[in-house]
């Protein structure tokens, strides 16, 4: 059908749990991150529509976790929205590694949508190299997220 548009159907699998869990470590205590921007959990800046502070309260591993699946399923949602070109899982998973830890504003702006778009899936990927930096600095822990996150798009 002409101008209709093909609804994604992917969600997160557990690889891609396991990626995001992998880079973002649990801290069950607020901290502030390299940015200065405070966080808990899995890299949560939020807890029920509550910014995280210094005096938030401490979380287990298991509310982190259902923290952690609440931000994504939110996420995601958001990202069906915006997402027109061809997806595959792994590329969905990457895609949402990047937007959990960039966050969809910044996504919603980014190269690597622009190039998802217009299927050029080599620059998108290649545009995931460009989030390396938190506070104006380059990150080595984000230039290896971002190159995982690359590499999985590419499978």
């Amino acid at each position: 059908m002409v101008g209709t548009k093909k609804k994604l159907k992917f969600s997160l699998s557990q690889k891609g749990v396991e990626l995001i869990v992998s880079f973002e470590g649990f801290s069950n205590k607020p901290y502030r991150d390299s940015g200065g921007v405070w966080t808990i959990g899995y890299g949560n800046t939020y807890i029920k529509n509550t910014k995280v502070h210094a005096t938030t309260a401490s979380i287990s591993k298991e509310q982190g976790l259902t923290l952690l699946k609440e931000t994504i399923r939110e996420t995601e949602i958001l990202m069906r929205r915006i997402i027109k070109g061809e997806l595959n899982q792994n590329r969905w998973d990457s895609l949402v590694s990047l937007t959990y830890n960039i966050g969809i504003g910044n996504f919603k702006k980014s190269s690597v949508l622009k190039y998802l778009n217009d299927n050029n899936f080599i620059k998108a990927s290649n545009a995931f190299m460009l989030w390396d930096k938190s506070g104006g600095k380059v990150l080595t822990g984000l230039v290896n997220r971002r190159k995982k996150e690359k590499n999985v798009f590419l499978l």
